[in-house]
């Protein structure tokens, strides 16, 4: 590229974002991208307007999905877009094909074209070959390994030297390559040889499927029992396999289909099968698992002789009962159990150190950036582990040792570790990440002198100053740019893993403008906006951050404006949104909140809030111990609905609604 008067371009940041995308394209005059599969499936997901203004594309490192592929062809016509096809055991690509609309279509997805010159491709019982001047001598002190897929074959009475790559193909009428698949992934289940990617092809044409992977999951004996099928999208688990049960043979529908938030990847950016299939052995959701649907056909719980359910017998009556002859404690002489697993799991580890230095742990592993460098489908040794990150490995080793045991990582019998997708969350770049939040070192030092605010009742947070002062929680962020930072991808933790889905849950049908009230970095309102296309953005927050949003490059359709919301809002908007922000004050700093939202609103608007709801009745929910920490932190407080009517109806709103948010603490409440 260099040699034909080319300039690469090398972005700054560790990923590449829509935004960082966007501002290469228009400042350098980025016109050719090399990207993978999962990226660009990606980069169309968030934003396909960032693509604006290339002229070629190359797509490799993965089977394209033909969803995404064809919402790009959609949105960029204009745009070549070439689909890749190349092992590393031969240069660059060897086969190329220009991807069209009705390619989409296709039994098997986009084909992957012709030969590249200088490389052969030939078909050998129905296995993909490659042969050519670029192909590599072997590998690197294996002589087992390059014998066994560096061979020799006779092409038409000519001895070739190939490499075998485990990819199936046919070649149509017109001599084009299309992809069947990988040899190595036939498996049988329950007696049938199935085809994973025969399975996977069917899948990827229904409506509203992004990526997927089939995989087989095997029973106790270890033989495959069950097919089972992950994706990423909009469409319905149910009507999935239903539309398959349609379409394929019995044997090849999926037992269990569930939709997944993303499919792990691994360092090279391809699909993990075998973290897939951890993540799809667990028989039910809400385990703390990336996923928002799922439909299976077998139950996972034990049933009694008759076939009813048989619940576990109530820990209270366990204990009263002292069984048979009354041998066993009595009411009297048990130790009582707490209600609440979160105390109770406390109280069993409290005489342990596990409760103390497990937060440090995380905290140590996030900080070193140790998931960021390992691997979900191999082991990799503890010594190169600690290279990559300039880490003591013995220390290092009993790090992983011991977090290993909480399934953040799993060891080998070498000694080796490998990433588990409980361990993903500790990686930066996961779309469930961690990461922000267990580095909090403001939080922590705050509890450190906490006592002194329920001495006072002001916050402890940097010595006890006002929320609002100059070194108080959040002006301390207006002169830090580093904590100010920090504070904003914790946000975006939060949003991602508590409250996105709120995007989906409001009827937005009747909103022209949203105003963001206190919207941070605006992750959020640009969940909004693609479920809402016809409404307009503001984003409104404090004018450091809206600073840093301006440094990005802005929120896609949206208008960032910066202010005080203790003074004014900006008017026009038609709906407001405060989201997590009236738990950070008092109830008199609230009011004044909402008394700017109400000024601003326009005639006919709502008001939309977006915070835990204490409940009335005294239960159990995570907003007691949110409370606290708001009292510490800010000075703060999380609120009841009376609480919240209340203030509400202070500043002149009455509230019209309480909306729970699905598989979440939070809920919405609508005022108007």
């Amino acid at each position: 590229m260099l040699d034909a008067g080319g300039t690469v371009v090398l972005p700054d940041e560790d990923h590449l974002l829509p935004d960082t995308l966007r501002d290469l394209v228009e400042r350098h005059g980025v016109n050719t991208l090399v990207l993978v599969a999962s990226v660009v499936n990606l980069l169309v997901r968030l934003d396909p307007d960032c693509l604006r203004g290339v002229d070629l594309m190359f797509i490799g490192g993965g089977r394209l999905s033909p969803e995404p592929v064809r919402a790009l062809l959609l949105a960029h016509p204009d745009t070549t877009v070439v689909n890749c096809y190349g092992p590393v055991e031969s240069f660059a690509f060897a086969t190329m094909h220009p991807i069209r609309p009705e390619d989409c279509d296709l039994p098997h997805g986009v084909p992957i074209g012709r030969p590249v010159p200088g490389t052969e491709i030939h078909l050998v019982d129905g296995e993909l070959c490659v042969a050519g001047t670029g192909l590599a001598h072997g590998y690197l002190r294996d002589p087992d390994g390059t014998a066994e897929v560096f061979v020799t074959v006779d092409v038409e009475g000519v001895p070739t030297r190939v490499y075998r790559t485990g990819d199936r193909a046919e070649r149509d009428a017109q001599g084009v390559l299309h992809l069947l698949g990988r040899a190595d992934r036939q498996v049988r289940v329950r007696g049938h040889r199935v085809e994973l990617d025969e399975v996977e092809s069917h899948a990827a044409r229904r409506a509203g499927m992004r990526d997927c992977v089939a995989v087989a999951l095997a029973g106790r004996s270890g033989a495959y029992e069950r097919l089972a099928l992950a994706f990423t999208g909009d469409a319905d688990p149910d009507r999935v396999r239903a539309e398959l049960r349609e379409r394929l043979p019995g044997h090849l529908v999926p037992d269990v289909v569930r939709r997944l938030d993303e499919l792990p990847h691994n360092a090279n950016g391809q699909v993990d099968h075998r973290a897939v299939t951890e993540l799809l052995r667990v028989p039910a959701p809400g385990k703390g698992l990336p996923m928002t649907a799922y439909t299976e056909t077998t139950d996972a719980v034990d049933t009694t002789a008759a076939g009813a359910t048989a619940p576990p017998a109530p820990a209270a009556e366990a204990v009263a009962d002292g069984g048979a002859g009354g041998a066993g404690r009595t009411a009297d002489t048990a130790p009582v159990e707490a209600a609440d697993p979160i105390v109770r799991d406390y109280l069993t580890l409290v005489d342990d150190s596990m409760v103390a230095v497990l937060p440090h742990a995380l905290h140590i592993a996030v900080e070193l950036g140790v998931a960021d460098v390992m691997d979900f489908s191999a082991a990799q040794p503890v010594a190169k582990i600690a290279e990559l990150i300039d880490a003591d490995p013995d220390s290092l080793g009993r790090l992983l040792a011991a977090l290993a045991t909480a399934g953040f990582f799993a060891g080998d019998a070498a000694g080796g570790f490998r990433l588990t997708p409980l361990g993903a969350r500790l990686r930066r770049d996961d779309p469930h990440s961690l990461s922000a939040s267990l580095v909090n070192t403001e939080s922590q030092l705050a509890w450190l002198r906490a006592t002194d605010t329920f001495r006072t009742g002001t916050a402890s947070f940097n010595g006890g100053a006002g929320n609002g002062g100059a070194d108080g929680f959040f002006g301390v962020k207006n002169t830090r740019r580093g904590e100010n930072l920090a504070f904003l991808r914790r946000m975006r933790e939060r949003t991602g893993r508590l409250y996105r889905q709120a995007a989906e849950a409001v009827d937005w049908s009747d909103s022209r403008v949203i105003l963001d009230i206190g919207g941070a970095d605006g992750f959020l309102l640009g969940e909004i906006l693609p479920v809402a296309p016809h409404a307009d953005g503001v984003l409104f927050d404090r004018p450091s951050v809206i600073d840093e949003v301006n440094l990005r490059g802005g929120v896609p359709g949206c208008r960032a404006v910066p202010g005080d919301f203790f003074v004014s809002v900006p008017v026009g908007a038609d709906t407001h949104l405060l989201c997590s922000v009236l738990h950070d004050w008092t109830d008199e700093q609230a009011v004044r909140i909402l008394r700017s939202s109400r000024r601003a609103l326009a005639p006919g608007g709502r008001l939309l809030v977006i915070e835990m709801l204490v409940p009335e009745d005294g239960g159990q929910h995570v907003s007691h111990w949110s409370d606290l920490g708001m009292m510490v932190l800010t000075g703060g407080r999380e609120r009841d609905r009376a609480g919240f009517a209340l203030i509400l109806e202070a500043a002149g709103f009455g509230m019209h609604e309480v909306l729970t948010i699905p598989e979440s603490p939070f809920s919405v409440i609508e005022a108007r």
